[in-house]
């Protein structure tokens, strides 16, 4: 699989979408945007009309796989038909509002990669680590579950559930347990802070998903999933932190700290979608975690 490296001659003109203080005033944008309308389609509808015509909103969604016009029209379309569903990330029409944007400048950031059209891409792709080699190399520093396929472990697995409910979040672990390094190295950092910062026994962070294709999010789409197939897990780029088990074991206000921070810093695009948050890697910050990852690896 080809993609673009964020690498190479950043330098010399870099992307202006991924300037912090662009990336902070755009959030900041979608923020207020959503705060300014209730529960009702029609008045969400004639806020959205409005808030699209705004320049930063604009540049951001000119850079959509299919267009400025195609991506206002789903959004929109979304908001008519919205109907919250027990998988959805999106509970309200606030929140679809918010996810829908902030998910878009993700698509800006990498509407030069390809995107991994099948699983058999993720599994094979060189770009690509896998998180299982990793851990039995003690190389990550966050917790993270394979799906079980086979009936005795998810036999097993539900019974744990059932006697030690907040040992390990609710979550049916990752199909595709792959990433690459860079995401892996600012994943890391994440963890070690959080560790540094914690008493004595608190939970690591906890990583529900990161790299994924094409097929893949067609299918969580079918379950009624918010799966974008211009999401930046299909380039990689992107990883789902579990949020609501932190919350649940005292922990979510300061891994919120942790994330918040490197979102303000414009190093990551960060999405609140309840149960767990979506990270993204801004490519201007690629070159600092690859040099990270290799720090932590020891690699050349």
């Amino acid at each position: 699989m080809k993609t673009i490296d964020p690498g190479s001659g950043s330098g010399c003109n870099p992307d202006p979408l991924t300037d912090p203080h662009v990336v902070q005033r755009y959030r900041d944008e979608i923020t207020d945007l959503s705060a300014g309308f209730a529960t009702d389609p029609a008045d969400a509808v004639r806020v959205v009309r409005t808030a699209l015509t705004s320049s930063i909103v604009e540049s951001v969604l000119q850079r959509a796989p299919r267009g400025q016009r195609f991506a206002e029209e789903q959004l929109l379309h979304s908001i008519r038909s919205f109907s919250p569903t027990a998988a959805s990330s999106a509970n309200d029409l606030r929140s679809l509002v918010r996810i829908h944007l902030l998910s878009a400048l993700d698509a800006a950031w990498w509407s030069d990669a390809i995107p991994f059209a099948t699983d058999d891409e993720v599994r094979d792709s060189a770009e690509l680590v896998d998180l299982r080699v990793l851990r039995r190399g003690r190389e990550i520093n966050f917790g993270f579950r394979v799906q079980a396929h086979d009936l005795p472990r998810r036999v097993m697995r539900a019974a744990v559930r059932r006697a030690a409910p907040r040992l390990t979040p609710a979550t049916i672990g990752m199909k595709l347990p792959y990433g690459r390094p860079e995401v892996v190295a600012l994943l890391n950092a994440c963890a070690l802070e959080l560790a540094a910062r914690s008493p004595a026994r608190s939970p690591r962070l906890w990583v529900n998903s990161m790299a994924r294709s094409t097929a893949y999010q067609n299918e969580l789409r079918t379950f009624g999933y918010l799966a974008a197939a211009s999401s930046a897990h299909c380039v990689g780029w992107a990883a789902d932190v579990e949020m609501d088990w932190m919350r649940r074991r005292g922990m979510g206000a300061l891994l919120e700290e942790i994330l918040c921070r490197r979102a303000e810093e414009g190093q990551i695009n960060l999405i609140d979608e309840g149960r767990a948050w979506h990270v993204c890697v801004n490519p201007r910050f690629v070159p600092t975690l690859r040099a990270m990852w290799r720090a932590q690896t020891g690699t050349v």
